[in-house]
């Protein structure tokens, strides 16, 4: 198996964990999910991925800002990380995921 399909599959598995993470957990919120967040997953799971991946960077760079999104915030980078895979681009994916843990270590 080539390096790069190596780390592609890992970035799927990793991203699938976070999203359903947040499919669990949302349920459990008691702030109601951010409108882009939800735009942007939406994006992702109809197979847009470049789309969501604009979408969910602009919302990204507007949670970062907001000391109370910090769940929001991983889970749009949970679902950015899926778009990245959906690009191919395995090392976006990998950051994404980083970020996703970094905003908020209890996601998983």
């Amino acid at each position: 198996m080539p390096a790069k399909a190596g780390r592609i599959n890992f970035a799927f598995v990793v991203a699938g964990a976070l999203v359903l993470a947040l499919a669990l957990s949302s349920m459990a919120s008691q702030r109601p999910p951010d409108a882009g967040l939800l735009k942007g997953g939406n994006e992702v799971a109809g197979g847009d991925s470049y789309r969501a991946m604009l979408t969910l960077k602009d919302v990204a760079a507007r949670l970062e800002r907001d000391p109370l999104a910090k769940r929001d915030l991983s889970y749009t980078y949970a679902h950015l990380a899926w778009a990245y895979v959906g690009l191919s681009r395995p090392d976006d994916a990998r950051t994404a995921v980083d970020n996703a843990l970094k905003a908020d270590p209890n996601i998983l």
